[in-house]
């Protein structure tokens, strides 16, 4: 698996659960250094259909499982108020970690970082995870009752 000295992903982390976990443990295995882009409540409700949790919770959440994880000094958690956060601007970055929900938001993201003549970000996918009935694991079918 190639190692980058700096990724990023984004996400909203609602009803913090097993698979985000998993996308997070993997992307910590390919990068030294991790930006995450935290959804704001703004932003989440302008894309969701559905409540979400409030802001505060979710990064507590996650700072928790950074810090049992003994990587919260290798990752940065900024507010993400847009689809694209500092991965547009930020030429430090090597690398966009996605799943197949978001995996089209890395061209998006490297038009923008083409304007600014930066170099293009390498798109990592990692797979959803399951649930025990063979359907990714997300917040809404956790909502839903499933």
């Amino acid at each position: 698996m190639k190692r980058f000295s700096k990724a990023a992903l984004g996400g909203t982390f609602d009803l913090f659960h097993d698979g985000h976990k998993y996308f997070l443990e993997s992307a910590l295995r390919m990068a030294d250094r991790l930006v995450i882009g935290l959804t704001t409540d703004e932003f989440a409700s302008y894309h969701k259909s559905h409540p979400v949790e409030p802001y505060d919770l979710r990064m507590e959440r996650l700072t928790r499982f950074l810090e049992e994880r003994g990587a919260l000094m290798r990752a940065e958690i900024v507010p993400l108020s847009d689809p694209y956060g500092p991965t547009a601007w930020d030429g430090s970055i090597e690398a966009l970690i996605v799943t197949a929900d978001n995996r089209e938001r890395a061209g998006e993201i490297n038009a923008l970082r083409a304007l600014r003549g930066l170099r293009a970000l390498e798109a990592v996918e990692i797979p959803l995870k399951l649930g025990e009935d063979g359907v990714p694991i997300s917040s809404a079918r956790i909502r839903g009752g499933r």
